[in-house]
């Protein structure tokens, strides 16, 4: 999914670029830079209606919010708040008692194979050529012959 709104995204400023980088005057600049709000702001709209994560409510000791926003966010049919809580409980416990991990752990076993992952999908995008393949070459105007 990274890749492929990493490609959307290049496709959409490629057009807007295109499109607006003839015009005279301020738009040509001042429309691109209005169009980048397009994407957050309804993710910033959306974010007063979300439920509060039952996880970080359980870990602060607001049992009872947390089993209604389990309930919230769960099927009523299939999800039991209470059993969910006391789950998110028992890791939360489990959690403290465990050995805090330290960055090394990241390149050991599993989690060697992971971390490669990841990696491999961020340097993937650059590493088949986009930072050059979608680069304009402008003309220097130091190269330019004066008449």
């Amino acid at each position: 999914m990274l890749q492929m709104f990493w490609a959307i995204g290049s496709i959409i400023v490629g057009a807007v670029t295109y499109r607006y980088n003839s015009l005279p005057g301020d738009e040509a600049y001042r429309i691109p830079i209005a169009l980048q709000w397009m994407f957050p702001t309804p993710l910033a709209i959306l974010i007063f209606f979300a439920p509060e994560s039952p996880w970080w409510l359980t870990r602060k000791g607001k049992f009872e919010q947390a089993a209604k926003s389990v309930a919230r966010l769960g099927r009523k049919a299939t999800v039991n708040p209470e059993e969910s809580v006391a789950m998110m409980r028992r890791v939360i416990e489990m959690e403290a008692s465990a050995k805090k991990p330290g960055y090394l752990e990241l390149f050991k076993g599993v989690d060697l194979r992971r971390t490669m992952i990841v990696c491999g999908v961020y340097l993937a995008q650059n590493l088949t050529g986009n930072l050059i393949a979608n680069r304009k070459i402008l003309p220097s105007p130091l190269l330019a012959t004066s008449s």
